[in-house]
């Protein structure tokens, strides 16, 4: 009987332990939401990324304040089933995308030297798709980097499932952007925003301008872009997805970004 009680105790212990720290972890997401701040390091660089956050200016420019551009193609591996066991063969594919922006080196709130939390990501981004030998950097360039009006890349979150990547048209404005609190156990949270959760009414995105020039097989030029989006949460499935898809807020920005890929 004792034995018993003990083991109830400790159940109803853990649980309370359990509880605690998703409540640590909510607390800690809120606190991401209601601080959300964004840098302006202004310069005279080439390269950048600039724009209004509802009431914050964003102006990251390449070799200032720990920012460089990037530019890169980048492909992931997927599954058509959400679950598997040991044994068994899983079936999948490649998918692909571009993205090009900024990062930069994102320092912790507290006293640690050298401390950092990792890197947030200012970027644009075309839509995620199957891979094929036709998927080249180069073909996606000219397919979704030419000069005029583009459209908005709507998909779900749950785009590692070949059947949700969405309508692959259109270009994503995306935002990575860490969260870290030392009053909170010293831990942090990654936000997601981006522009493909939500309607886009009153929306623009505009490629202002594309140069290449070519170096036998190699290609190298800047892609000009202007939008003016509503930007939203993209949570991946945490937090039981209360907050997945929430209007963040208005988002308005210029971008002037490095071109450079292998043919």
């Amino acid at each position: 009987m004792r034995s018993l009680i003990f083991s109830i105790i400790l159940i109803i212990s853990t649980l309370n332990i359990i509880g605690c720290v998703v409540d640590e972890k909510e607390k800690l997401f809120k606190d991401g939401l209601e601080t959300l701040m964004f840098p302006c390091n202004d310069s005279t660089s080439e390269y950048y990324f600039r724009g209004k956050f509802v009431d914050d200016s964003i102006c990251l420019y390449h070799n200032q304040f720990d920012c460089y551009a990037k530019f890169d193609q980048w492909s992931s591996w997927v599954t058509t089933e959400p679950t598997t066991t040991i044994g068994d063969t899983v079936h999948g594919g490649t998918i692909t995308w571009i993205q090009f922006g900024i990062q930069q080196w994102v320092p912790r709130n507290d006293d640690t030297l050298g401390g950092y939390v990792g890197k947030d990501f200012y970027g644009i981004r075309t839509p995620k798709m199957l891979y094929n030998s036709s998927a080249t950097t180069d073909s996606l360039v000219l397919t979704y980097l030419q000069p005029g009006q583009s459209l908005f890349w709507q998909h779900g979150h749950s785009e590692y499932m070949n059947e949700d990547l969405g309508i692959p048209q259109g270009l994503e404005v995306y935002i990575f952007k860490n969260h870290y609190n030392s009053a909170f156990k010293k831990d942090h949270i990654q936000l997601h925003l981006t522009s493909a959760r939500g309607n886009q009414i009153d929306s623009y995105i505009e490629i202002m301008d594309l140069n290449l020039n070519e170096i036998g097989n190699h290609v190298e030029g800047n892609v000009h872009l202007r939008f003016k989006c509503k930007m939203y949460l993209d949570i991946h499935g945490k937090y039981d997805g209360d907050y997945d898809g929430e209007f963040v807020g208005d988002f308005s920005g210029e971008v002037n970004m490095p071109i450079s890929y292998d043919r």
